[in-house]
């Protein structure tokens, strides 16, 4: 099928399709013009460039996600007894949404501000942390409860729970706050 015959069906079904079908035909034309131009401006090699020097830090992201997926899904079938298959998979898109994203804008700021200093390290490793954290932080609460509190211990996951209300890095190490 050539190029002018798909714009045509996809302009069609944007016009006489149900609502369904012309949301999916809007997306797909929706990304000519952005592939056109964002291709000439290198961010798929700038993107590329970033998941290879960032792999670990991907992986360790996304094996918290899928830990705290399955502890979720063990703590609402047999402990809590609230499962439901739709809040289950809305729930792990709508985690994997939020760390692409927030993710995403967080290492905007490397980006932004390209000058090694202490101020865009401690930048970098909190953010990152964030991001880890969110997901790492409920696995770490569903493993409490489906060990009821034994593992890991309450007072990790209320140094968590400290760390997220005021990004002192200290709140997770053994540091005296205020004591590097």
């Amino acid at each position: 099928m050539n190029i002018l015959k798909f714009l045509a069906l996809t302009f069609l079904k944007i016009h006489y399709g149900t609502a369904l079908v012309k949301l999916k035909s809007t997306l797909i034309l929706s990304m000519f013009p952005a592939t056109a131009l964002i291709a000439p401006l290198g961010i798929f090699d700038l993107v590329r460039e970033w998941i290879t020097s960032n792999g670990s830090y991907i992986f360790f992201v996304l094996v918290a996600i899928i830990i705290d997926h399955l502890l979720g899904t063990v703590v609402h079938f047999f402990i809590k007894r609230d499962f439901s298959f739709k809040k289950n998979i809305v729930g792990i898109f709508v985690k994997l949404g939020l760390v692409f994203c927030v993710g995403v804008l967080f290492e905007g700021f490397n980006f932004i501000y390209t000058s090694e200093n202490l101020i865009t390290e401690w930048l970098s490793v909190i953010t990152r942390i964030m991001v880890f954290l969110y997901p790492a932080s409920s696995a770490f609460i569903n493993s409490s409860i489906i060990t009821k509190g034994k593992f890991p211990p309450v007072a990790w996951i209320n140094r968590i729970s400290n760390f997220n209300k005021n990004l002192n890095i200290h709140e997770l190490t053994d540091n005296e706050k205020g004591n590097s």
